[in-house]
């Protein structure tokens, strides 16, 4: 949870914990989007997620991620579907693509962008 509060400038809005102190359910929210996550159980095991975020400046939440530990999967660039994105690892091995809205692609231009890229 911590890194995605600094990473992606998320706010904690509710935490509940075991009677250790350790976080069983989060909720983080960034933008307007709220995720959820959960401490692995052993009826519940860790995996590993990808996430896909809309942020205001993809290329601002990119570097936070980088400075607060988070390996570059891919360096932000403009993408033929209408986001400017990047991806990266973060600390506990979760994807995240991060993207910024830059074009409103109509579907037919959108396949027929997609046609043209996609081999």
């Amino acid at each position: 949870m911590d890194f995605m509060v600094r990473a992606f400038d998320g706010v904690k809005i509710e935490e509940i914990h075991d009677r250790d102190g350790n976080i069983t359910h989060g909720e983080i929210r960034i933008d307007d989007s709220v995720i959820m996550i959960g401490r692995e159980t052993a009826e519940s095991p860790s995996f590993r997620s990808m996430i896909y975020i809309y942020t205001r400046d993809v290329d601002a939440a990119y570097e936070r991620a980088i400075k607060t530990g988070a390996q570059s999967i891919m360096e932000p660039a403009d993408q033929y579907y209408g986001d400017r994105s990047g991806s990266v690892q973060g600390p506990f091995g979760n994807y995240f693509w991060i993207a910024t809205p830059i074009e409103d692609v109509a579907s037919e231009e959108l396949n027929r962008r997609a046609k043209d890229r996609i081999k």
